[in-house]
């Protein structure tokens, strides 16, 4: 596995930027000794999440996108082991990457783009929600989704009794909620 080094910027940070999709992660770092930007590719396993960590330093600053649920498990395994992280808004990134004139998209570009917008704007370090916090946000979620089924469930039902030849047994599903 590829071994890198990070360099640290400025007050003893280096910055990291990690893009993140469903089953992979890639790293952006300024490589110490060339000077360059380079990127690092790993599967999104716990085996890979373990090699990624050990590979940072304890200076390292990880900014990643707000992806969803994606980015949750790296995010908490950096926080529970103290590393500063930043979890920003993906439309500051585009916005960021924008401005300075980029037009290609690749993850590894997005990675570098992660570490230069974190060594430019030095965002705000994430802190955990508490866990009573975390069940209510997805247990509001929950009951978001619900309602949002029942909504589709509702509406099917309405078009379904314009149908000139119901389904009877259709029509019993959709009416038993």
């Amino acid at each position: 596995m590829v071994s890198f080094q990070l360099l640290c910027v400025m007050e003893n940070v280096s910055y990291v930027g990690i893009d993140i999709a469903k089953e992979s992660f890639v790293v952006g770092y300024l490589d110490a000794t060339s000077q360059k930007y380079r990127s690092v590719s790993y599967n999104y396993s716990s085996e890979a999440c373990e090699r990624f960590l050990s590979s940072l330093s304890p200076s390292s600053h990880c900014v990643l996108e707000a992806t969803g649920n994606y980015h949750l498990r790296l995010v908490y395994l950096l926080c529970e082991r103290d590393y500063r992280v930043s979890v920003v808004n993906p439309l500051s990134i585009k916005r960021f990457v924008q401005m300075r004139g980029s037009i290609s998209k690749t993850d590894s570009q997005d990675a570098i783009h992660l570490c230069k917008y974190g060594q430019s704007e030095h965002p705000p370090i994430f802190s955990l929600p508490e866990p009573s916090l975390e069940k209510l946000k997805q247990r509001r979620t929950l009951l978001y989704q619900f309602k949002e089924q029942l909504q589709r469930l509702r509406n099917y039902e309405e078009a379904l009794l314009h149908h000139p030849k119901v389904d009877d047994f259709t029509l019993q599903c959709v009416q038993e909620e």
